[in-house]
C-alpha cells in the first residue's frame, strides 16, 4: 500500500467474555471509523462489527473471535486507514499527522523548534513544540496557533506567556 496509514481508533481492552473489544474512535464523527477500510498495524484488513456502545466507546466484535483471551491479546492495538479513504479537509482543519515534523516560527520568523506529537488529554488539542530546553504543549488554538502551512512544512506560533524557549 503506498498511502500513508492515520490511526482512527484505539483497543483499549477486553470486553466481556466471548471475545469481544472495548475500541475508542478518533474521528470527527465517532462511528465513522468503520466506514472506512480498516488495519492492524501490520497492515492487515481488520473485519469487525459494533455490537454495543459503553459511554464513548464501541463495544465490537471481530470476526472469528469467540474468547476473552483472544480478545485481550489486542489490548493497546492501534487501528488505521488508508490517508486517501479520508475525506478532505477545510482549510483549516488538519489531521495530527500533518502536523508533526512541521518547523515551528515566531511570527517575526524566529526558530522555536519543531512540532513533535499533537496530544489531547480531554480539554483540546496540544501541540507538543520540541525546542532547544525541552517539550513545552502549546494549546492548538487561534489565540498561539497564527498560521499553519504544511506546503511551507511551518507553523507560525505566538508563544503563551508560561512558554520560556531562551537559551540558558
Amino acid at each position: 500500500m503506498s498511502t500513508a496509514l492515520i490511526l482512527i481508533a484505539k483497543i483499549e481492552r477486553a470486553h466481556g467474555i466471548r471475545g469481544a473489544v472495548l475500541i475508542r474512535s478518533f474521528t470527527q464523527d465517532p462511528l465513522d471509523f468503520l466506514s472506512y477500510t480498516l488495519l492492524d498495524e501490520h497492515h492487515k484488513p481488520v473485519d469487525i462489527e459494533i455490537i454495543g456502545t459503553v459511554k464513548d466507546r464501541y463495544i465490537c466484535q471481530f470476526k472469528g473471535m469467540t474468547t476473552r483471551t483472544e480478545a485481550e491479546k489486542l489490548k493497546g492495538m492501534n487501528l488505521y486507514t488508508p490517508k486517501d479513504e479520508l475525506p478532505d479537509l477545510d482549510e483549516d482543519e488538519f489531521y495530527h499527522t500533518d502536523l508533526i515534523g512541521l518547523k515551528a516560527e515566531t511570527k517575526e520568523g524566529a526558530a522555536l523548534g519543531t512540532i513533535e506529537a499533537v496530544q489531547n488529554f480531554g480539554a483540546g488539542d496540544l501541540l507538543v513544540l520540541k525546542t532547544e530546553k525541552g517539550e513545552e504543549l502549546i494549546p492548538f488554538i487561534k489565540d498561539f496557533v497564527l498560521n499553519v502551512s504544511k506546503a511551507n512544512g511551518k507553523v507560525i506560533l505566538e508563544l503563551p506567556s508560561w512558554v520560556d524557549t531562551e537559551k540558558e
